[in-house]
């Protein structure tokens, strides 16, 4: 199953680099049973599971690819990233370090963690697949 396949080929242009995903397909069954074990091997409580592509085209100039840092709102819950493409942004989770993910990792990201991504200075979309887990 190619997951870097299926988000290109559902991405919708202009609304973001990041869109959740709702739908039944097996592609998104296939993450979340992945995404669902990942967190269980942590120690990570999981009630439910929202799931989201990540397409960050090339971008040009340097920082963040949003401009800042970000945290996620609910604190309660935590994050994974599975990278799909060869030529993954560097990860800042601020105050602990950078990650330098390479195609397959998976990244969790705490709750309440600041974190931002580097902008996409290569010539090719980068891809990846989120997951955010809530305590039942």
């Amino acid at each position: 199953m190619d997951l870097a396949k299926w988000v290109k080929a559902n991405w919708k242009p202009g609304i973001g680099r990041v869109q959740e995903i709702k739908d039944d397909s097996p592609e998104r069954e296939a993450f979340i049973d992945l995404a669902r074990k990942a967190f269980e091997e942590r120690g990570i409580e999981v009630g439910r599971i929202r799931t989201w592509f990540n397409l960050q085209p090339p971008e040009k100039g340097e920082g963040y690819s949003d401009g800042y840092p970000h945290v996620h709102q609910d604190t309660t819950a935590t994050t994974l990233v599975y990278y799909l493409s060869d030529n993954p942004s560097p990860l800042d989770l601020l105050g602990d370090k950078t990650i330098h993910p390479k195609k397959g990792d998976i990244v969790f990201i705490p709750n309440g963690v600041w974190h931002g991504v580097y902008r996409n200075t290569s010539d090719t979309d980068r891809v990846a697949l989120i997951a955010t887990a809530y305590p039942k």
